[in-house]
């Protein structure tokens, strides 16, 4: 109410003011002539210009010794360089008071612009505070129904109910009954939507645990199942381990076996050989023996003709002593041999004792 007031007592003191209109507020004497009125004069005009054109234009300047035609030229140049120099010194003297007034405008304007400005800001001020307390006001009003609204669109919400956007619209100008009233009822549907999904959320979790307790009664009897296969399995395999390894054990017998039947056959053909090339080779000596001593005893026979009995019989035993003994490959024809030799011996010394006592 207050700011109301002031309001209108501001509207009251506007309208008893009377702003003097632009134009009639003067400082000093009247301004002089506008400057767009004003005469504008140079040193030189047009029809001098247009003489001057007419006079120089035909000058001409025919080549470096023609000094009258420089001197011409050059004497044209600077009286035009003269008229030149003379407008632009005009165009600066005529053009300073311009400026000087311009400069002396800007500062008086700018001095009661700031008169101006002392009385219009306090107006300005109280203006803007104005402004700003109605849009504060407006933002807390609007604070107030975006609060209601979004407090009422929660309620909605803790129900399950949420609403499309036209209905929200609607919250705004809702009254507080036909809210409490629409709440109500959605609160009831969802109290009675709850009620429901618990009831087909029990009998969903009554139908799960049934069909998951058949599951696990199957997986129970699969499980069995598999367990039982892997030990047939498993029994299975240890069987054909244990035939494996009793025919690799018979196998390795009969290998054994044979090997021990080729070992033995080969014993008996390398000892049967060996007794047949001792026996060929006893033979071998004995005849080579026989041939030696039947060759011994015609030396011996033939030396014993003419020789007395004591040199016949040392010739007798040395002759059987140069008779070279053959080489025995076993040791049966080495004990031969040696019991040969024994003989031999025994022979000799008996027949050398014989011839020395005879």
């Amino acid at each position: 109410m207050a700011a109301k007031k002031k309001k209108n007592d501001t509207s009251t003191a506007l309208e008893t003011v009377e702003i003097p209109k632009t134009g009639t507020v003067h400082d000093g004497p009247p301004p002089p002539v506008p400057y767009s009125q004003r005469e504008i004069r140079f040193n030189v005009d047009e029809n001098q210009i247009a003489t001057m054109r007419e006079k120089v234009l035909p000058l001409k300047i025919d080549g470096v010794d023609d000094k009258k035609g420089y001197l011409a030229v050059r004497t044209a140049r600077l009286e035009l360089v003269a008229l030149r120099a003379g407008v632009e010194k005009d165009r600066k003297e005529q053009k300073a008071d311009a400026i000087e007034f311009g400069r002396k405008l800007d500062t008086r304007a700018k001095e009661i612009t700031v008169l101006i400005e002392e009385i219009e800001k306090p107006l300005h001020d109280m203006e803007k505070a104005i402004d700003a307390e109605r849009e504060a006001q407006a933002a807390a009003r609007q604070k107030a129904k975006d609060d209601m609204v979004a407090a009422r669109e929660q309620a909605f919400a803790d129900v399950g109910v949420t609403l499309p956007f036209s209905e929200r619209i609607n919250l705004y100008s809702m009254t507080e009954e036909d809210f409490q009233a629409k709440l109500e009822d959605a609160t009831l549907a969802y109290r009675l939507k709850v009620e429901r999904e618990e009831e087909e959320a029990a009998e969903l979790a009554r139908l799960r645990a049934e069909e998951a307790e058949r599951q696990r009664i199957k997986d129970e009897e699969e499980r069995q199942a598999r367990e039982a296969e892997a030990a047939r399995v498993e029994e299975q395999r240890k069987k054909n381990e244990e035939e494996a390894a009793e025919l690799a054990r018979q196998r390795r017998e009969f290998e054994e076996r044979q090997a021990a039947a080729r070992a033995e056959e080969e014993r008996k053909e390398r000892e049967a050989k060996a007794a047949k090339d001792l026996e060929e080779a006893q033979e071998r000596a004995r005849q080579e023996a026989d041939r030696k001593a039947r060759e011994a005893a015609e030396a011996a026979e033939h030396a014993a003709a003419v020789l007395p009995d004591k040199q016949k019989m040392l010739a007798y035993i040395e002759g059987l002593r140069s008779v070279k003994q053959p080489e025995m490959g076993t040791e049966e024809g080495k004990a031969i041999l040696r019991t040969f030799n024994a003989a031999m011996r025994v022979a000799a010394t008996t027949a050398a004792q014989a011839t020395a006592d005879a």
